[in-house]
């Protein structure tokens, strides 16, 4: 009987000690959830990081507006490649049949 009364008042301070270091927790938890949004505010609210992130916005437009400038020229001048490929792959083209006619022209005796 001694002993179950024993078991019994353990258990009860086992459980009234662990619902004190639930709410302890819990309320260090709620403290700390306020202290982490007031930091994030504060960081939202500096203007040197507005700023910066500004500048990091201008920075990607004004860097995007440069790919896209080197591409167009990137493509002019590809285009221009390619025309002037053609070009010379059509007079190579013409001068081949040109020579293969002669040859035949020589051969037939012509």
């Amino acid at each position: 009987m001694r002993l179950t009364l024993l078991v019994i008042a353990t258990a009860l301070i086992v459980v009234a000690c662990s619902k004190s270091d639930d709410a302890s927790v819990q309320r260090d938890l709620h403290d700390t959830g306020h202290d982490l949004a007031a930091a994030a505010n504060k960081v939202r609210d500096d203007p040197d990081i507005r700023q910066a992130g500004d500048d990091a916005r201008q920075t990607a437009a004004d860097a995007a507006a440069e790919l896209k400038k080197a591409g167009a020229e990137a493509k002019v001048q590809a285009e221009d490649a390619a025309a002037k490929a053609k070009v010379e792959a059509h007079a190579a083209g013409d001068q081949a049949r040109g020579s293969v006619d002669s040859l035949r022209d020589n051969r037939s005796g012509g």
